[in-house]
């Protein structure tokens, strides 16, 4: 698996959107879990008290920390750090709530079997396997899928793994398509476009999982660093891709024929430029130029296999020497 050539040796940081009050996805979850529009609206804030997505999160391993196992818990207690692990997620958490409510959508015996399981963990054996079969457990709760579920088991596993914990694999970390052309246009299958991974299937989660372990290993730090460095670049290059992408099509407005825009093959060439200056950092005084030379050689990347592998062959024409 490829990964972005980014610095590694940064150290656990903290959510690029740590602070509630900057934080649009956490405000939507708490308003929706605690407000009217849901049938079984919770009558408390799962996060009362906390200002920062990093206090929920020192908060949850500490506690987990403190559990021998699971008879040592109690069901409120369990279903209180159900409730702060979904509002830490996000507003993707919500459909658990949604619907005929918590209550109805919510199997305590599934989550409970899946936290025992957590907290009795051999840590010699390989846990790839095993904490994937769990994550899938967890999906029979209604509304939850392997952004959730992944989120879950990384804190739960804390315990037992402390910061080699499983990584969560959410969108950001796995990346969005481009719905005209097909590409990965974020996340690791930015840099994957040819063997993605599909955070819905058992074997990529494990695929994942192992290849996040191996470059752990490569860099010298945990696998909560890892993911941590990860999410924050993929969130940053987003917003990086969107911007350069808007400023490129303004470009072509301005600066060339109308006809360019008739090519079959337009969007794929556009999102192929965009690619290629997010992952190289292509300044932008050569924008212009590297629009008309890819356009002007749209039929070459035949003879090396992608358009990625053609500009890459020329990339001198694109940096300043």
């Amino acid at each position: 698996m490829n990964f972005p050539e980014i610095n590694y040796k940064q150290g656990f940081e903290d959510l690029t959107n740590d602070s509630f009050e900057k934080n649009s996805s956490l405000k939507g979850i708490l308003s929706l879990v605690t407000g009217n529009n849901i049938k079984q609206p919770l009558n408390f804030n799962p996060l009362e008290g906390f200002t920062r997505l990093s206090e929920v999160e020192f908060f949850l391993f500490k506690k987990i920390n403190s559990f021998s196992n699971i008879s040592k818990i109690n069901d409120n207690e369990i279903i209180d750090i159900f409730h702060k692990i979904q509002c830490w997620g996000g507003r993707g958490g919500r459909r658990v709530y949604q619907g005929e409510g918590f209550n109805e959508n919510f199997n305590l015996e599934v989550y409970k079997k899946v936290v025992s399981y957590c907290l009795s963990l051999d840590i010699n054996t390989d846990w790839v396997n095993e904490a994937s079969e769990w994550t899938f457990d967890l999906n029979e709760i209604f509304g939850m899928r392997t952004s959730f579920s992944t989120k879950h088991i990384r804190f739960w596993l804390y315990k037992k793994l402390k910061d080699n914990t499983p990584p969560i694999l959410d969108e950001v970390i796995q990346g969005k398509k481009e719905d005209k052309t097909g590409m990965w246009i974020s996340g690791l299958n930015f840099y994957n476009q040819i063997s993605p991974i599909d955070r819905y299937k058992k074997k990529d989660l494990e695929r994942y999982w192992v290849e996040m372990i191996k470059k752990s290993k490569e860099e010298n730090i945990s696998l909560l660093d890892l993911e941590r460095i990860l999410f924050n670049h993929f969130r940053n290059t987003s917003k990086i891709f969107e911007t350069t992408q808007k400023i490129i099509l303004k470009t072509i407005d301005d600066g060339f024929k109308s006809e360019i825009k008739e090519l079959p093959d337009f969007d794929y060439l556009v999102l192929e430029i965009v690619s290629y200056i997010v992952k190289h950092s292509v300044n932008e005084d050569y924008f212009e130029e590297l629009i008309e030379f890819t356009f002007q050689g749209r039929n070459t990347p035949k003879y090396y296999g992608s358009m990625e592998e053609y500009l890459l062959e020329n990339k001198f024409m694109f940096e300043d020497s």
